[in-house]
């Protein structure tokens, strides 16, 4: 049910032509350098890592998804909008990605905190929310 609505969700993703360059240079070269990250530490899956796409949405709530049928990615422009949180966002999804990969299912697991530290991630969480400060940036900016 929850990849019946993912992929919902990703019917509303953006073409990478509407994408300024310099940001997708960004996101490429993470997304780039977690899978290799990924195919070293779990080199039995490589065929299906290096076949993970990454696609974009403009999304207010969610930093991320994980679509996990289709082995791709979908990450806000909206609020990935810093290194920091496009790092962190690639990270957190390319686990469930990977823990799909290897248990046949995902959720935020000992086993997908495992595979989230392997990939970089230092204090990985079960959830990702926007702090305030991110909501009230969105909410004046949805304003103006």
């Amino acid at each position: 049910m929850k990849d019946q609505q993912k992929q919902k969700d990703s019917k509303k993703l953006l073409d990478r032509e509407l994408i300024p360059k310099e940001y997708l240079d960004i996101v490429d070269k993470e997304f780039n350098y977690v899978k290799s990250v990924a195919i070293k530490k779990f080199s039995e899956y490589e065929k299906n890592i290096n076949e993970t796409l990454l696609e974009f949405n403009k999304n207010k709530k969610k930093f991320g998804f994980a679509i996990l049928s289709e082995n791709k990615i979908v990450i806000s422009v909206f609020l990935c909008h810093t290194p920091y949180y496009i790092r962190g966002t690639i990270r957190h999804e390319m686990a469930h990605i990977v823990d799909f990969l290897i248990n046949g299912s995902s959720s935020h697991s000992y086993e997908w905190k495992r595979i989230a530290r392997h990939l970089g991630l230092t204090n990985p969480k079960s959830k990702t929310k926007p702090s305030l400060t991110i909501r009230k940036n969105i909410k004046q900016q949805s304003n103006d």
